[in-house]
């Protein structure tokens, strides 16, 4: 298969050469001449077109030091943990290296299809996952994910406990959705406190149980024989390592969100969006591109949330005061409407990067009534209205008066612009048609009774991560070119794809972001060790 830059450059080439010809270039010598200008314009754009991130770098040739493996895991998540433990349970012998000075994960639940569900709903559940990714994930890797994932949950359950994480109580550990008019039931593994902490725990235990871990020691490049990968430098110049791989290498460096050059070129939609977490670099993807991969294709998903989380339609309005939108939507996609004041906000004044949520002292009851057409919706109190801390910052993120006018001073908005967008709303609600945005009406309701609330919906906090990578089979073998398997390497996690593809991470599943991580580390743990 021609790389991008090959096709691109091919199909100019064509159009032009089909140009020449209408146009009856018939002499040898202009045709020539002619055709000379046309190649060196594409080796010009063969040169220019490909990203400076996926040029491969001279290979790495002296080293420090040399290690002797059977896995090879770079990365210290929630993937990365699952790959290790599950590779050294297999019997291999396992190292894992780690660019920082922890295992580091986010998140807060992972989940996966129950063991007991049967292949129709194994089937439903992919179709549907597929069509709310607007039918671009592989369904090889959704079908392994929901063959697999209940019992790779189920192991992780177990590997939490071993680690001295504790877990819910039994009934609390799982939930069931429709899924194409079959109900799906879901197994959880939510630790107390967060995925953060749980990780480093169960690296504490693989430590203790065989698994060599190299912190601060970042991979750099895979060592490549003859198409096949044997093993990955790590380190820093001057004190590289190689760590010989005998069954495999597994990438699990995570996402790319802290790459500004990678973010501009897979997934613009979130420029402007500070990352959330820290050396998320790609890493895992440039290397396995260099090795002979290549990552799925542009328009990769993006995640991003919000405190609230709700998906009642409240009037919404924007830094101005004003309305901007039909506020019907899923929760999980407003953030897509942050995108012109994010690109504004990242060029002049982050303030400017703020939507409001208004409702009056009747939201709860109302959203109780529109989840009656809308199963979606449910009725969610605001966020408290005591100061947040979110890192270093100190955030407002409900705040509350008596009049519309006294809500735009503590909002921070122009008062007559927001009491004209109350007015103008409230005339539409008795209308019972929405003149400016078309709103279905049954999601029209009153802002009249006091007290008023405001909630911002704060998705400018930013990125949690981006969801595109390197391109993988069901047992996570990184693929090259011709779709032909790349001899000892794997890619799990946000490493790998397409598994997503949507603008937007699906919300409809709970715990599928690291249900997806720990099921896919499972399964190439397992694989490689058997290599």
């Amino acid at each position: 298969m021609n790389s991008l830059s090959e096709i691109a450059v091919s199909r100019r080439f064509a159009l032009k050469a089909g140009s020449l010809a209408a146009l009856g270039m018939a002499g040898a010598c202009s045709a020539g001449m002619a055709m000379q200008a046309m190649a060196a314009e594409a080796a010009a754009a063969e040169t220019s077109f490909v990203p400076s991130f996926l040029v491969a770098p001279e290979p790495i040739t002296e080293v420090t030091e040399t290690k002797d493996y059977d896995v090879v895991v770079v990365g210290a998540g929630s993937a990365g943990m699952a790959a290790a433990n599950k590779a050294a349970e297999e019997g291999a012998k396992v190292a894992v290296v780690q660019k920082l000075s922890m295992a580091s994960s986010q998140g807060f639940n992972a989940a996966g299809v129950s063991p007991a569900a049967t292949d129709v709903q194994e089937a439903a559940f992919v179709s549907a996952l597929i069509s709310l990714c607007d039918l671009r994930p592989s369904r090889e890797l959704l079908e392994a994910y929901a063959n697999t994932s209940g019992e790779a949950i189920m192991w992780y359950r177990d590997l939490i406990t071993r680690a001295g994480v504790e877990l819910p109580a039994e009934e609390e550990s799982t939930y069931v959705r429709d899924c194409n008019g079959y109900e799906v039931e879901f197994m959880t593994a939510r630790p107390s406190g967060t995925h953060a902490s749980a990780v480093i725990a169960i690296a504490e235990y693989a430590q203790a149980n065989g698994v060599d871990f190299y912190y601060e020691m970042p991979g750099v490049q895979l060592v490549t024989e003859d198409g096949a990968v044997t093993g990955v430098i790590a380190g820093a110049e001057g004190s590289y390592v190689r760590f010989n791989a005998k069954r495999g290498v597994i990438l699990a460096t995570g996402d790319y969100q802290s790459n500004d050059e990678m973010i501009a070129f897979y997934c613009p939609d979130v420029l402007g969006f500070p990352p959330l977490a820290a050396q998320r670099d790609g890493d895992g993807h440039r290397m396995g591109v260099w090795a002979g991969g290549r990552i799925e294709p542009i328009g990769h998903t993006k995640m991003i949330h919000d405190l609230w989380m709700n998906a009642a339609p409240y009037l919404m309005v924007g830094p101005d005061g004003n309305r901007f939108c039909d506020e019907h939507i899923p929760w999980f996609k407003i953030n897509t409407l942050m995108r012109p004041l994010m690109q504004g906000a990242y060029r002049n004044d982050p303030d400017f990067a703020r939507i409001f949520s208004i409702v009056d002292a009747n939201y709860l009851a109302q959203a109780e009534a529109w989840a009656e057409f809308d199963s979606d919706i449910s009725a969610k109190e605001v966020p408290g209205l005591d100061e947040m801390s979110l890192g270093t910052a100190e955030l407002h993120i409900t705040v509350t008066a008596d009049t519309i006018e006294g809500l735009a001073e503590q909002m921070g908005v122009d008062a007559k612009a927001l009491a004209a967008t109350v007015e103008r709303y409230n005339e539409l609600v008795e209308k019972g048609a929405d003149e400016d945005f078309g709103k279905d009406a049954r999601f029209l309701a009153p802002i009249a009774t006091p007290p008023f609330y405001a909630v911002q919906r704060d998705f400018n906090w930013g990125l949690s991560a981006t969801l595109g990578g390197l391109v993988v089979d069901a047992n996570n073998q990184v693929l090259n070119a011709d779709d032909e398997p790349i001899s000892g390497l794997y890619a799990v996690g946000n490493t790998s794809g397409p598994f997503f593809g949507g603008i937007d991470y699906p919300m409809t599943f709970g715990g599928l972001s690291i249900g997806r991580a720990v099921t896919t580390g499972y399964i190439a743990g397992s694989a490689a060790a058997h290599a």
